[in-house]
C-alpha cells in the first residue's frame, strides 16, 4: 500500500455546551468530526463561496490529497463521488491528479451500483411478493430516496428490518432467493445472509445496534413511506425515523469515522417536503437517545448550518440535560466504539475534576446500565462483584497501555 497518508489533526469543534454537565459534554464531543473533517464536509454539502473557503482550509491540512482519496484504508474514499460533484458545482479548482482519482472512483461506484441494485432487486422482490412486512434501511434506502443518484452514496450491504416474530419467515424467503445464511449479528440483532456475489444482506430484528435503544416495529411500519429501491416498490422508514436511526447508529458504531452519517443526515434534512419535527423530541425520548441525538444535531446545526429549528434543539437540550443513569452510560459506551486518536489527550486532560468524573462513570456506571449490559437476571448481590471486575479490567488495560507506550520508546 505504500507509505501511510497523514490525516489532518482531529481538532474538535469549540464552544461549551451549556445544556450538559462539563464532563458529559467533554466525552460526547468525541462523537463529532474534527475541524478539518468539518471543512471537508462543508465542501461536500455547501455550494459557492462557503464551499470554496472550506476547501482551501482542508487542502492546507492534507498534504497529499490524491493518496488520501485513493487508498482503500482511507476514511474518505466513499465520499469521492460527492466530492467530484461538489468541486464541479462550486467551481472549485483542484489538482489534476486528484480529479483523476475522483473520476475513477465515480466510474467504479457507478458500475458497482448497477450490480448492487440488480442483486438487491431480486431479493427485495422476493420478500415483497411473499407479503412480508419489511423496511429497507440505511444506504440501500437513502441512496435512492434522498441523494440525487445512487452513485453518490456508497452502500456495501443491504440492511433490512423485520418484526422479531417474522425473522424466521424472512430467513426462509431469503434462503429460497439463493442467499446463504451466515453468522448471527452481534448482540442478537439478527443474522447475516450472503449472496453468491459476496453482497451481504443484514436481516435486523431491531432498529438500533444497541438493544438499550428502543424502537417499536409496528409504529415504524405505520409511519413508513413507499419508495422505489432497486426498481422494486418497498417501504422505508419515514424521514424523521430515518434521521433518528442515522444519528443513533453513528453514536454507537465505529463506522461513524467514514463521515457518511453526516451526509445522510444532511440529505434527510434537505429532503423534499421537509422534516416533520412535531413529534421528533418525543420519539427521541422514547428511544432513550436524548444525549447522542442532541449532540449530533447540535453539531449539524452549529458547524454545518443544517436546517434544525432552534426550538427543536432547545427541546432536545432540555431532554439531554435530564438524561442520567443508563441513558448517560450507554451514550458513553457508544463513544468508546471509536476511541479518540492515540496520543491526543483530548479536552478532559486539562481538568482533573472532569477526568475523575469520567473515570467514575467508566468504572462504576449506574445499576440500570449494569443490568442491561450484564443481564437483568443478575441478582443485586452480584453487582458488587461486577463492579470490582470492571475496576480490575480498567486498571489492567491502562497498565497495558502504559507498558506498550514505554516499549515503543525504547
Amino acid at each position: 500500500m505504500g507509505e501511510a497518508v497523514r490525516q489532518p489533526a482531529r481538532r474538535r469543534p469549540s464552544g461549551p455546551d451549556a445544556a450538559l454537565a462539563p464532563a458529559l459534554a467533554t466525552a460526547l464531543v468525541q462523537l463529532l468530526p474534527g475541524r478539518d473533517e468539518t471543512a471537508l464536509l462543508t465542501t461536500l454539502l455547501h455550494r459557492g463561496e462557503s464551499a470554496r473557503a472550506a476547501w482551501h482550509r482542508f487542502c492546507a491540512a492534507v498534504p497529499d490529497l490524491p493518496s488520501a482519496f485513493r487508498l482503500d484504508s482511507g476514511a474518505w474514499k466513499r465520499l469521492s463521488p460527492l466530492l467530484l460533484v461538489a468541486l464541479r458545482e462550486s467551481a472549485i479548482e483542484a489538482d489534476a491528479a486528484l480529479r483523476t482519482v475522483l473520476r475513477t472512483a465515480y466510474l467504479r461506484e457507478e458500475l458497482r451500483s448497477r450490480a448492487y441494485r440488480e442483486i438487491a432487486g431480486v431479493v427485495l422482490a422476493a420478500l415483497r411478493d411473499a407479503g412480508l412486512r419489511f423496511l429497507v434501511l440505511k444506504g440501500a434506502a437513502l441512496s435512492e430516496t434522498v441523494y440525487g443518484s445512487p452513485v453518490l452514496r456508497h452502500a456495501h450491504d443491504v440492511d433490512l428490518l423485520v418484526a422479531s416474530a417474522d425473522a424466521g419467515v424472512a430467513a426462509e424467503i431469503m434462503a429460497r432467493a439463493g442467499l446463504a445464511a451466515g453468522r448471527p449479528l452481534p448482540d442478537d440483532q439478527g443474522r447475516l445472509f450472503q449472496h453468491h456475489s459476496g453482497l451481504p444482506f443484514l436481516l435486523h430484528r431491531r432498529l438500533h445496534r444497541l438493544s438499550y435503544y428502543r424502537a417499536d416495529f409496528d409504529a415504524l411500519w405505520g409511519r413508513a413511506a413507499a419508495a422505489r429501491v432497486a426498481d422494486v416498490e418497498v417501504r422505508v422508514p419515514g424521514d424523521a425515523d430515518q434521521l433518528l436511526h442515522v444519528l443513533g447508529h453513528a453514536s454507537s458504531s465505529a463506522s461513524r469515522g467514514t463521515l457518511q452519517w453526516v451526509t445522510d443526515a444532511w440529505m434527510l434534512l434537505h429532503a423534499a417536503g421537509g422534516m416533520d419535527w412535531a413529534e421528533f423530541p418525543a420519539r427521541v425520548r422514547e428511544s432513550r437517545l436524548e444525549l447522542p441525538v442532541y449532540t449530533l444535531l447540535r453539531y449539524l446545526s452549529r458547524e454545518l448550518a443544517a436546517p434544525v429549528p432552534g426550538a427543536v434543539l432547545d427541546a432536545l437540550g432540555d431532554l439531554a440535560a435530564r438524561a442520567r443513569g443508563g441513558r448517560r452510560d450507554v451514550a458513553l459506551l457508544g463513544v468508546s466504539q471509536k476511541p479518540v486518536d492515540a496520543g491526543s489527550p483530548g479536552p478532559a486532560a486539562r481538568d482533573w475534576h472532569t477526568r475523575l468524573t469520567l473515570l467514575r462513570w467508566r468504572t462504576l456506571p449506574s445499576p440500570e446500565y449494569m443490568r442491561w449490559r450484564y443481564g437483568s437476571s443478575r441478582s443485586a448481590a452480584a453487582l458488587p462483584i461486577l463492579y470490582l471486575e470492571r475496576i480490575v479490567d480498567y486498571a489492567g488495560r491502562r497498565l497495558g497501555g502504559v507498558a506498550r507506550r514505554r516499549s515503543a520508546t525504547v
